[in-house]
């Protein structure tokens, strides 16, 4: 489902598509923080989803 905004609600279990510069990403949301966090604390909350499809330029 196409989220109609960026301040959409995000639950557990969640799967979100999006584009970065070199790739489509494909993540499960696997927690939720209730403060901001650093990139490494961050990663831990969601799993790659084996969709993800690199792009090679």
């Amino acid at each position: 489902m196409k989220a109609k905004r960026a301040s959409a609600l995000v639950r557990i279990g969640d799967v979100i598509t999006f584009a970065s510069p070199r790739d489509v990403r494909v993540i499960r949301v696997e927690a939720i923080s209730d403060r901001r966090l650093g990139a490494p604390a961050a990663a831990e909350l969601y799993t790659e989803v084996g969709e993800s499809i690199p792009q090679h330029n």
